[in-house]
């Protein structure tokens, strides 16, 4: 019983090879006689049939065309962004043009009318109008320059960080109206400034010193015009002076401070805000400009 088994199972798995077994065979002879084993649709394809060089080839023609279209539209994207950049470049510049000049013709009609008959108690008093609100500056160590007004020579002036009782920083007998520090260097934090004349008026005033990285930007319209590297600097520091409601105004003079004495739009500027101006927003210049800035 166990060998007849044995030999019905043989058979069994004998009989249930054998088609596959003829399949193959029959499928190595005809790669070897044509070279392809299934000549029609992949769809109608049977399990164990293969195609190798009849396999359908994909419609290219509408890929391509989109492609093309899409390549037409992104190069028509990059030049309006281009115009616009542009436009916006124009305007900008147009207004800090638009600014400077008028600070231009005040200077000028300044230099004619003496400027004692304005009022003496005004101009007498001691005021810091860079920092009459509360302003900020990036930390780091750079060149530091501040200005004041009125009061009577010589002054005091002393900085000093917050919860500190003395300063760190204290330079008397000034003759003038502004203080310049080399290699100044100053960590994020809130500080104190103080200043008396010879007649004792003094004046208490507090500033922000902040990461770099806060500071807005130079936009892109500024960055990428032809304009000098002194020209984009007055313009990104007339630009940033007009940000979050003037914050950054003692920051703008620093950046323009050191130019003053060797080129004109820096010069107008500083002295523009040390005078403590508001800028206020950028706005579309309409009307001509009677341009006094040499650029």
């Amino acid at each position: 019983m166990k060998i007849c088994n044995y030999l019905k199972l043989t058979i069994a798995v004998t009989i249930s090879l054998q088609p596959i077994t003829v399949a193959a065979h029959a499928a190595s002879q005809h790669i070897k006689q044509h070279g392809v084993l299934f000549a029609g649709s992949l769809e109608n394809a049977h399990p164990y049939q293969y195609a190798y060089n009849e396999i359908p080839q994909p419609n290219l023609t509408g890929t391509l065309k989109n492609n093309s279209n899409r390549d037409k539209q992104s190069a028509e994207a990059t030049e309006r962004k281009k115009e616009d950049n542009a436009t916006v470049r124009a305007n900008l510049l147009a207004w800090v043009t638009h600014i400077l000049t008028e600070r231009y013709d005040y200077e000028k009609e300044c230099e004619e009318v003496p400027l004692f008959i304005r009022g003496d108690k005004e101009s007498k008093k001691l005021t810091i109008p860079l920092l009459e609100n509360h302003r900020k500056i990036i930390a780091g160590t750079r060149v530091f320059h501040l200005r004041w007004q009125g009061g009577k020579s010589p002054y005091r002036v002393r900085i000093s960080r917050e919860y500190e009782r003395h300063p760190f920083i204290e330079r008397d007998s000034i003759q003038g109206h502004d203080l310049r520090l080399e290699n100044f260097s100053l960590s994020p934090g809130n500080y104190t400034l103080k200043i008396n004349d010879t007649e004792h008026s003094k004046i208490r005033v507090e500033f922000t010193v902040v990461p770099g990285k806060t500071v807005p930007p130079m936009p892109a319209e500024i960055k990428g015009s032809d304009l000098s590297h002194a020209a984009k600097a007055t313009v990104y520091a007339t630009w940033l002076a007009s940000q979050q409601g003037g914050t950054w105004i003692f920051e703008s003079f620093q950046r323009v401070a050191g130019m003053s004495d060797n080129y004109q739009p820096a010069h107008l500027l500083s002295n523009l805000l040390a005078d403590g101006q508001d800028l206020g927003p950028i706005r579309k210049v309409t009307v001509p400009i009677q341009n006094s800035i040499k650029w």
